[in-house]
C-alpha cells in the first residue's frame, strides 16, 4: 500500500513551510545580479523584510494588482457567524500571542467553510500554542532532518508573532493540535515530544493578500476568517452611546503618536452602511463601511469580543490560511523548517527576475507524491519538475523526468500544490523537486543566527540564471 507523501520544498520544499522556500541553501552560493539575500525580521507582530543595504522591502508590491478573478455579487452587509463559519472567542491573557490566536480563527473558519470532517464551531477547537512550542523547541530525535533546526525565540512566541511564522510551524507539520492536547495554559511547560507531528488538519495554503477591499470580501465568503494586523492604539479604540466598539487610525493615535506595533485579530464580516459617525470624532473617518472584526481579549470585551474597523483604518496585513484533510498525506519530507535569512529572485511584477531551486529526498518507503510546497514574494508563475534520480546523481536534474507541470499564484505566501499524475516511489530511492518561477524565496539557517550550517550540500540547490 503506498504512503501519500508531502514533499516539502520550502521555497520549494516539498511541503515545507512558510519556510516552505527550497529547505536550506547549499552553502556555496554566489551573489549575482538578478538575486539579493532579504533578512525576515518580526517586531510587535509585524513581519518585515529587509534587503542587504538595510532597506525595507515592501512585498505587497510584488502581489498581483489587480483582482483578476470573476468578481460575484457582494452583499452590502456579511457575518460568518450567521453561518456558522467562524468559533468562539477566545482569550490571549497577558501573553503577546495575538498573531496565533487571529491564525488560528482563519484555519479553523476555512475548515468548518470545507466541512473537514464535519467540523462545526461548536465541536472545532485548535491549539494556539502547540505550534509555535515545537517550532521554538527543536527535535530531540537525532535522525529527524530537522534536528538542529528551530526558531531563535526564548519566549516561544509568547512575546509575539506573524501570520508568516505560523504558516512556517504548519506547513513544517507542527499543528493543528486539538486544544485539550496542547492547552493553552501549558505553554510554560511545554507539550510532549510525540506530538510533534500529529495533527488532526493539514495545511494547504496561507496568502498574504493585497488591500483590496472586494477581494477580501470575496475570498471571506469563499474560505472563511481574515488574518488582519494594525496599530491598535489604544486612544483610537471608541464606544458609542448606543454601546458599539469601534477602532481607526490613519497610521497615527488620535493624540498623534506614532508607532511600528501591531496587534492581530480575525475578520469574520463586513457592513457597507456602518456609520462613519461610529467611529473616534478625531480619528479623520470620511466614509461608511468597516470590518467586523473578532479579538483575542476574551468575550467580557468590546461586543461580546467583536468590534468594528472602519475600512479607511490603517493596515499592515492581510492573510487567509486554507488547510486540508489530515488523511491528504502521511509524510513530509523536508530539509529544515525554519528561516530568516531568504535568497530573493528579484524583479517585480512587470520585470520578473528567475531562479531555480530543488531539494533532494530520499523514500523511506512505497509512496506516492501528493502535493509540493514553496514560499514566494509575490505573483509568481512556477514550473515544477520531478526527478527520479540515478544512483550517483551530480545534479537534481540527473535522472528521469517523471512530471512537469505549471501553476500561478497571485500572492505572496506558503502554497502546496498538488501533483498531478501517480508518481511513486520504492524505499531508498532518491528523487527530486526542481522549481523555477519568478518571486520565489529560498531561505537558510544560520547557527547561532551568525554560522551558516552546512548539513545540506547536495540536497538542496539553486540557479540564479533559472536554469
Amino acid at each position: 500500500m503506498f504512503k501519500k507523501v508531502c514533499s516539502l520544498l520550502l521555497a520549494t520544499s516539498m511541503l515545507a513551510g512558510l519556510g516552505g522556500t527550497l529547505t536550506a541553501m547549499a552553502a556555496e552560493t554566489k551573489q549575482t545580479p538578478n538575486v539579493s539575500t532579504l533578512t525576515l525580521k518580526t517586531d510587535n507582530n509585524v513581519s518585515k523584510f529587509y534587503s542587504a543595504d538595510g532597506k525595507e522591502v515592501d512585498l505587497d508590491n510584488l502581489n498581483t494588482s489587480t483582482f483578476l478573478r470573476k468578481r460575484v455579487a457582494l452583499p452590502e452587509k456579511y457575518d460568518l457567524r450567521n453561518e456558522g463559519r467562524s468559533t468562539s472567542v477566545k482569550d490571549q491573557g497577558q501573553h503577546g500571542f495575538c498573531w496565533s490566536f487571529a491564525s488560528t480563527a482563519s484555519m479553523e473558519s476555512n475548515i468548518i467553510t470545507k466541512k473537514i470532517d464535519n467540523a462545526t464551531k461548536d465541536n472545532l477547537d485548535l491549539s494556539e500554542t502547540g505550534g509555535s512550542w515545537f517550532s521554538c523547541n527543536g527535535t530531540t530525535d537525532k535522525t529527524d532532518s530537522t534536528y538542529g533546526d528551530h526558531r531563535f525565540d526564548p519566549f516561544n512566541g509568547t512575546q509575539g508573532g506573524t501570520a508568516e511564522l505560523a504558516a512556517e510551524s504548519i506547513s513544517s507539520g507542527y499543528g493543528a493540535y486539538p486544544e485539550e492536547l496542547a492547552k493553552y495554559k501549558d505553554i510554560k511547560n511545554g507539550y510532549s515530544e510525540a506530538m510533534r507531528y500529529y495533527s488532526d488538519y493539514k495545511f494547504k495554503d496561507y496568502s498574504k493578500l493585497p488591500e483590496d477591499i472586494s477581494l477580501i470580501k470575496q475570498r471571506l465568503m469563499e474560505k472563511g476568517a481574515m488574518y488582519y494586523t494594525y496599530k491598535s492604539f489604544d486612544e483610537n479604540y471608541y464606544t458609542t452611546e448606543d454601546g458599539i466598539c469601534t477602532y481607526s487610525d490613519n497610521g497615527k493615535s488620535v493624540e498623534g503618536a506614532d508607532g511600528d506595533g501591531g496587534h492581530a485579530v480575525t475578520i469574520v464580516g463586513w457592513d457597507d452602511n456602518f456609520s462613519k459617525d461610529n467611529f473616534h470624532p478625531d480619528a479623520g473617518v470620511k466614509n461608511d463601511g468597516a470590518w467586523l472584526v473578532k479579538n483575542s481579549w476574551g468575550d467580557k470585551w468590546g461586543n461580546d469580543g467583536y468590534f468594528w474597523v472602519s475600512y479607511e483604518s490603517f493596515a499592515y496585513d492581510f492573510g487567509q490560511f486554507e488547510m486540508q484533510d489530515k488523511d491528504s498525506f502521511d509524510t513530509i519530507y523536508q530539509h529544515q523548517s525554519t528561516g530568516t535569512q531568504y535568497i530573493y529572485s528579484g524583479g517585480d511584477a512587470e520585470n520578473p527576475q528567475y531562479f531555480s531551486s530543488a531539494n533532494v529526498f530520499t523514500a523511506k518507503s512505497k509512496e506516492e507524491l501528493k502535493q509540493i510546497c514553496y514560499t514566494n514574494a509575490g505573483k509568481s508563475n512556477v514550473n515544477v519538475k520531478i526527478y527520479s534520480l540515478n544512483d550517483n546523481y551530480t545534479s537534481p536534474v540527473d535522472g528521469k523526468l517523471l512530471t512537469e507541470f505549471d501553476s500561478n499564484v497571485n500572492y505572496a505566501g506558503t502554497h502546496c500544490l498538488d501533483v498531478p499524475g501517480n508518481i511513486t516511489f520504492n524505499e531508498g530511492d532518491k528523487f527530486s523537486v526542481v522549481i523555477e518561477g519568478e518571486t520565489l524565496m529560498t531561505n537558510f539557517r544560520y547557527e547561532d543566527e551568525t554560522q551558516p550550517v552546512n548539513d545540506v550540500a547536495g540536497k538542496s540547490y539553486f540557479s540564479a540564471d533559472g536554469t
